[in-house]
């Protein structure tokens, strides 16, 4: 999946996986060695289920809290993997409802700012397939 900056009118990540289910939410970017993007989709727009940890994670990540309308609403950069075993769950919250977080690893400092406008396309949809569209409206 491909990140589009619609405000600053740029590709602001690439190669981003989508993690729409509960199992592929739950676990995130935490185990993984290499360094990947994921946009995790919720079910729902809200503050508390926007919540991310950093506990198990191997590098530091970019995050992007983005609402309905595609706006980031809140964002974190050079967040540091949680290695002390004695902060198992802390937790990170957006400031306002998301109801997509961006998790970047490996493409970092994208230029995505507070009130940006960002529209998500699948692969398909950049080889012409308009169904496989995945805007936020």
């Amino acid at each position: 999946m491909r990140v589009f900056n619609k405000t600053k009118n740029r590709v602001a990540a690439e190669d981003v996986e989508l993690a729409d289910s509960f199992a592929k939410r739950r676990r995130g970017l935490s185990g993984c060695q290499i360094r990947r993007n994921l946009l995790i989709k919720l079910p729902f727009e809200s503050r508390v289920g926007a919540m991310i940890h950093m506990h198990g994670m191997e590098y530091e990540i970019d995050v992007y809290w983005i609402n309905r309308l595609g706006r980031v609403v809140d964002l974190k950069e050079n967040l540091p993997p949680e290695k002390n075993p004695l902060i198992f769950w802390k937790h990170h919250m957006p400031c306002k409802p998301a109801i997509h977080v961006l998790e970047l690893g490996k493409t970092r400092h994208p230029e995505i700012g507070l009130g940006d406008v960002l529209e998500f396309k699948s692969k398909a949809s950049l080889c012409g397939n308009k169904g496989a569209n995945h805007k936020n409206r």
